[in-house]
């Protein structure tokens, strides 16, 4: 019965299910030679043009007055999907959108959807979307880590560890969400978990750069300096030109007072990306810790113009300043620093010494008050106060302070008293020994 238009529609499904799809798609079309109005032939058609990549096709098909089909939602997803990755996203959207009308119970078209609002800057929607998916498709993986990443964007760390954990137990094979996992739990200061999900990250990506860098900064917040070190070499060894790594690096051997090999780090790192901010900062600071204060400036002064919020890099310029005698320039720096971040320890000790080193003892003790209530025993704060009030010939309040300072270090209580006496104390008072 070579006249019979199901027995061609029914040949092409076959075809079409061992993925003989041009094959299919001729018996499609003899089918509606035979029958132009046969509505499976029609919608399997366009599923079939729409697989092998003829799009135009397949979406004239679909357009066309015809009577609507089940499975033409999976054409519409494939169209949608393909857009996507051409980055049409308005067209795409639409698309997804034609599938759920046909069948609202896509998740992975819920999922596209989602991804295509995400990039037109539609993140409450695609968030909804992505949770609709989630009602159909509980441990639908895909969908915890698309939604987890929305969430970190708006700065809800906790739903997004959450989130990339459900990913995980639904699916523990990707190294992309165990990095995302390392990187929301050290959010959290859950460096113990952190480490953790990252092995996890290299065990299943040996090669991936990132990954190592970050397992070796995490254990470096464990204090585990060995296999620190260990992970950070790794990373360099499979990309030599990998900024974050470098700075890692250089942080390591920062904190381990090799200044040299941190600026060296720092110096490969500028070569590569000469505009972070980061790296001028961090090179800054190795500056100052080897009394190269001139270039110190300069590099600090250099992270500020890429990055004029940069906290660390104004706190550290002050301190440069400070090294260098020049309490002129400090003070404004490190009142900068003080406007951005209002309870740094550092900047409000660096300050107040500026004003005590330049007899400006009120505003001195105004700052060190801040600060010693925010630290009670902090040992230079301790000892600025008291030579601020000294400074000020204030005798009952001096003596307070020098016994404050003498019960928590008495060595440098007595070094305090030796010089003040051999400047002479005013008013004739007498620190005990």
């Amino acid at each position: 019965e070579p006249g019979h238009a199901d027995n061609w529609e029914v040949l092409g499904v076959l075809r079409h299910q061992q993925s003989r799809y041009k094959e299919a798609i001729d018996a499609y079309r003899t089918a509606l030679r035979l029958n132009p109005n046969h509505s499976s032939a029609i919608s399997n058609l366009a599923n079939a043009l729409v697989v092998i990549g003829d799009l135009d096709a397949g979406r004239d098909i679909l357009t066309k007055p015809h009577t609507v089909q089940m499975n033409e939602a999976m054409a519409w997803e494939g169209l949608g999907f393909a857009d996507q990755k051409q980055g049409r996203h308005a067209e795409a959207e639409k698309e997804f959108r034609r599938a759920l009308e046909i069948n609202p119970n896509l998740h992975h078209a819920l999922r596209n959807l989602a991804f295509s609002l995400k990039q037109t800057n539609r993140r409450n929607e695609a968030e909804e979307a992505l949770r609709q998916a989630l009602k159909l498709k509980p441990d639908f993986a895909d969908a915890w880590g698309n939604l987890a990443e929305l969430l970190a964007l708006r700065n809800d760390h906790a739903g997004a560890k959450e989130a990339f954990e459900k990913a995980i137990a639904a699916d523990p094979s990707s190294a992309g969400i165990w990095h995302a996992l390392a990187i929301e739990r050290g959010h959290s200061q859950d460096f113990t978990g952190a480490a953790d999900a990252a092995e996890h990250a290299v065990r299943l990506a040996p090669s991936h750069s990132d990954m190592w860098s970050f397992l070796g900064e995490t254990r470096m917040r464990l204090n585990q300096p060995e296999s620190a070190l260990k992970a950070l070499l790794e990373a360099e060894k499979l990309n030599p030109k990998n900024v974050h790594t470098l700075q890692a690096l250089a942080a390591y051997f920062g904190k381990r007072g090799e200044y040299a090999k941190s600026i060296g780090y720092m110096e490969r790192a500028l070569e590569i990306d000469p505009a972070s901010p980061n790296s001028w900062s961090n090179k800054g600071y190795s500056l100052l810790k080897v009394g190269r204060y001139p270039e110190a400036v300069e590099a600090l002064q250099t992270a500020i113009r890429l990055q004029p919020d940069f906290t660390n890099a104004w706190i550290n310029l002050g301190e440069a300043y400070l090294k260098q005698k020049q309490i002129g320039k400090a003070i404004p720096v490190l009142e900068r620093a003080l406007n951005l971040a209002p309870s740094s320890p550092d900047a409000r000790l660096y300050i107040s010494q500026a004003f005590v080193g330049s007899g400006q003892y009120a505003k001195g003790k105004e700052h060190l008050e801040i600060l010693l209530k925010q630290a009670p025993a902090l040992l230079p704060a301790v000892y600025l106060l008291t030579a601020a009030n000294i400074g000020q010939s204030n005798k009952p309040e001096s003596l307070a302070a020098y016994v404050r300072l003498k019960n928590i270090n008495p060595r440098m209580a007595r070094e305090l008293r030796e010089q003040s006496r051999m400047r002479g104390l005013p008013m004739g008072f007498e620190l005990p020994e």
